[in-house]
Parts: structure tokens; C-alpha cells; sequence
């Protein structure tokens, strides 16, 4: 939620860092609770396409206003609420934002991809 653009909290508005193109609300009771289930369609820095990711969601706030583009969510939910419509994991430069908290053990693959990205990342501002 802090690198969004807003936060409203009792119909007060508080700014966030606006790197990522949405505002949210936070509510009083859950707006997101259960074990999800998603589909990587897009390509992103950390999971391969057609992969699946279980994890689960728990969260008091909704999004209330998104003016990316469909192209920024890679995740389709198959189970969960998600950030958008059935969408969930906002990709923008090396960040993956996503409600759905993935399940570390059950996808071992962010690991190494971690690695990868933080070596890809040294390489570049070394030359």
C-alpha cells in the first residue's frame, strides 16, 4: 500500500509514494481472507508463465481506484480477491506487489530468482 498513491482511512486521504498507479481503502472488517490459488500469465521478474502459486490473503483494504493497464497484472486468480478484477501481481521495474502472500516452501523458485535479479541489478550499475 505505500507505494501506491493514496490511502484512505475514514474518508481521510493520506499520500504514498505513488510509484505504483492505484489508491486504497482500509476497512473495518476483511476485504480479502483464504488460502489463493493464481496463474502467472505474464512475464515478470520472479516466476515463469503458466507457473501456479498457492498462497493466501488477509487484508483490510480493497483498491479503490487502479489507473494501470491490464498489461501491469500478471497473476489471474483462480481462488482469492486479487488487487483487480480476478488480477493480482502489479509488476513495475523490479517490484512484484501482489495481496497474495506467497507461500515461500511451496514455491521454491523465488529464491534463485532473487539472486538472479540482485546479480543482473549489480552487473548493470557496475559498468
Amino acid at each position: 500500500m505505500y507505494l501506491g498513491n493514496e490511502l484512505v482511512i475514514e474518508g481521510r486521504s493520506f499520500r504514498m509514494a505513488g510509484a505504483l498507479p492505484l489508491s486504497f481503502g482500509l476497512f473495518k472488517r476483511p476485504q480479502g481472507h483464504g488460502y489463493t490459488l493464481v496463474t502467472v500469465e505474464r512475464e515478470n521478474p520472479y516466476y515463469p508463465v503458466g507457473a501456479e502459486i498457492r498462497g493466501h490473503e488477509f487484508h483490510y483494504s480493497r483498491v479503490l481506484s487502479w489507473s494501470g493497464s491490464d498489461t501491469d497484472l500478471v497473476f489471474r486468480m483462480q481462488r482469492g480477491v486479487g488487487i483487480h478484477g480476478d488480477r493480482d501481481g502489479i509488476v513495475y521495474k523490479n517490484v512484484l506487489a501482489t495481496y497474495t502472500h506467497i507461500h515461500a516452501l511451496g514455491n521454491p523458485g523465488w529464491a534463485s530468482a532473487l539472486v538472479r535479479n540482485a546479480v543482473a541489478y549489480r552487473s548493470r550499475r557496475s559498468r
